[in-house]
């Protein structure tokens, strides 16, 4: 029996794996759950406005994708790993109520080059390099001073603000 075969027979597909961490890889729908139900009350009855999210991800340069056989059918196939290629970061926010805040971007460098800054977009409120790509201490209170507690700070509202972020 070929492969081709077997995997027609038992319903299955080749698909490229998405790379991730054992950590995120463990999160599941309990745990989606639980983080909800511990905020549900503080968000009840505030506006959407003044719920901000962020996050950063990572944009791999080689993600090393490899071809699984998989159900036919699945979404989202994930090979979990422990490590990749070199990354740009970006960071993101946003408001409950679908608001964007400007980006920020981290380049993997020891310079941030003037050029990489051409003809980019208005929208795009921060640059910034480190060694490995990532969103280090002093890159990360760079976002939050100038990005997110301006935007905060602007808000004509006495109510509180709430923000979420992972980690």
């Amino acid at each position: 029996m070929t492969l081709e075969h077997f995997i027609t027979l038992n319903n299955l597909s080749v698909r490229l794996a998405s790379n991730i961490k054992r950590a995120r890889a463990a999160v599941g729908l309990n745990d989606i759950c639980k983080f909800f139900n511990n905020i549900k009350g503080v968000l009840r009855d505030t506006d959407p406005q003044l719920v901000f999210n962020y996050d950063d991800t990572n944009v791999q340069d080689d993600p090393g994708a490899k071809k699984v056989i998989v159900p036919r059918g699945t979404k989202g196939v994930e090979r979990v790993q422990q490590h990749s290629k070199a990354y740009v970061s970006i960071m993101l926010c946003g408001d409950a109520a679908g608001n964007l805040l400007a980006p920020m971007v981290v380049y993997k460098s020891g310079y941030l080059y003037e050029n990489w800054l051409k003809g980019g977009t208005v929208y795009l409120a921060r640059q910034g390099n480190s060694a490995g790509g990532w969103f280090v201490m002093i890159l990360f209170e760079k976002w939050f001073f100038v990005i997110l507690l301006r935007k905060i700070r602007a808000l004509d509202s006495p109510e509180q603000k709430i923000v979420i972020a992972d980690n």
